[in-house]
């Protein structure tokens, strides 16, 4: 249906929740130039390595870097990173088959087509049609009903390293959020960190066995989505609402440094705990 639909109905019920959504990652996660030219946030000049007519789409708001792709959804291949002000080399690759299937919902990669642009209402509840026509609760995903494996797989289905079962798409097809994910994607194995490897990293971990899910730390949409991370909290309160007892008392920065006193004066739990984005979050080695 696509979030406009969606809205008809729930900017009277869920009217912040919209607004909020409209400043996250998820929903700038890939624009058509046609449609949205500011979305390019890089600068271009006789050197840079590629055309700034040759995009038509871009991928990610600009926070950190952006990829672009031209008219046929290939990466184009250079990326621009946002802090540094500067293109990198980035791998040509078919986005068709690699990114578009986490940049946009409802994507058929076999026809190039999608519902709509950005992760928005139906990548994570699922398709709405049942619930438009019955305006029954239960005809749509309420993530907060799901245990905590079953939702945890719809961050999954793009938050991970892996691919389809045939091998041939980085992402999962035919998944509906509520679903049992390993039924249609083949997750990588031995993930340390890095690019998309939080779903990877987290099943495996202490909070994921203690049911934890990734919405108890991560706002998909409210008032805290717009921040870093979609975080609910700055990271060390958000760390020590649970974990107050390892380090003493609930005051972040003197019970960090006592926690640990040769750490970065600009250090966070995450530094330590969380190498390289891993969300394994093991407890170091003494040394």
């Amino acid at each position: 249906m696509g979030s406009k639909e969606c809205a008809v109905c729930h900017e009277d019920t869920h009217g912040e929740l919209l607004k909020a959504h409209a400043k996250t990652m998820h929903y700038s996660a890939m624009s058509d130039v046609t449609q949205k030219p500011q979305a390019i946030v890089a600068k271009f000049d006789a050197n840079s390595p590629i055309k700034k007519a040759d995009i038509r789409y871009v991928l990610g708001m600009g926070k950190v870097y952006q990829n672009y792709l031209d008219k046929n959804l290939k990466v184009l291949p250079a990326k621009w990173l946002v802090k540094e002000q500067k293109w990198v080399k980035e791998e040509p690759v078919d986005g068709a088959t690699q990114c578009v299937g986490c940049h946009a919902t409802n994507f058929d990669p076999v026809k190039k087509k999608w519902t709509e642009l950005g992760v928005n209402c139906e990548a994570c509840h699922g398709p709405g049609g049942a619930h438009a026509d019955s305006m029954d609760a239960a005809d749509i995903v309420d993530l907060d009903k799901l245990d905590s494996k079953k939702s945890n797989m719809v961050c999954g289905q793009c938050h991970s390293q892996g691919t389809d079962l045939e091998g041939k798409l980085a992402f999962a097809v035919n998944y509906y959020p509520g679903e049992d994910l390993s039924r249609f994607m083949k997750l990588k194995s031995n993930v340390v960190g890095g690019l998309n490897s939080q779903y990877n990293t987290f099943i495996d971990s202490k909070h994921a066995e203690g049911g934890m899910k990734c919405v108890s730390c991560h706002d998909t949409h409210g008032d805290k989505s717009k921040d870093v991370h979609q975080l609910k909290k700055p990271i060390n309160a958000l760390c020590l609402g649970c974990h107050t007892n390892q380090l003493g008392n609930t005051k972040a920065i003197k019970s960090l440094k006592e926690h640990a006193p040769n750490a970065a004066a600009d250090a966070t739990c995450a530094s330590c705990h969380m190498p390289g984005g891993s969300h394994a979050f093991k407890k170091l080695e003494a040394k």
